[in-house]
């Protein structure tokens, strides 16, 4: 039985590490390809990206922001 366990975990740590995606597939999930975007954390499992953006700051300017995205079975979850 503990075999069995092993096996899976390690089936799901690896289907994790293969489908972590690239910042390439951000870009294109987004339809952007001439955007900044950085790599925040990089986990074997999964990665943290954010992409600034530019807020009015009123008469003084202005200050970046970030949308930052979780990326996950080649998937992405927008978490800020």
């Amino acid at each position: 039985m503990k075999k069995k366990m092993r096996w899976g975990v390690l089936a799901v740590v690896l289907l994790l590490a293969l489908t972590n995606p690239s910042i390439k597939a951000l870009k294109e999930h987004l339809g952007l390809n001439d955007i900044r975007i950085e790599r925040e954390y990089n986990f074997l499992l999964c990665s943290v990206y954010r992409m600034p953006y530019e807020v009015p700051n009123g008469n003084e300017g202005h200050h970046t922001e970030y949308h930052k995205y979780l990326g996950i079975l080649s998937n992405f979850i927008q978490i800020e």
